[in-house]
């Protein structure tokens, strides 16, 4: 059975193949290119946005918000 990918556009949504669009992508090579280029960047930005909310999480101990982080430092001095 053929996956099927969903490309939204401004006033269209089209649903090709992925046997489809990879013709597609194959008749022009540096849309190929670019495109590869274009999700490996997306991809390694959305990692690195993951480490970072970990990383906050952890130093704001255990996925507090700011404000529960406050909160308790205050009760704590009282």
């Amino acid at each position: 059975m053929d996956r099927y990918i969903e490309i939204k556009l401004t006033k269209y949504t089209i649903i090709l193949t992925e046997k489809e669009l990879l013709f597609l992508l194959s008749q022009d090579i540096n849309l190929w290119r670019e495109a590869i280029r274009r999700g490996k960047a997306i991809l390694r930005a959305r990692t690195e946005r993951a480490r970072e909310v970990t990383k906050d999480k952890q130093v704001l101990g255990g996925g507090r918000t700011p404000i529960e982080v406050a909160s308790q430092k205050i009760k704590s001095n009282c």
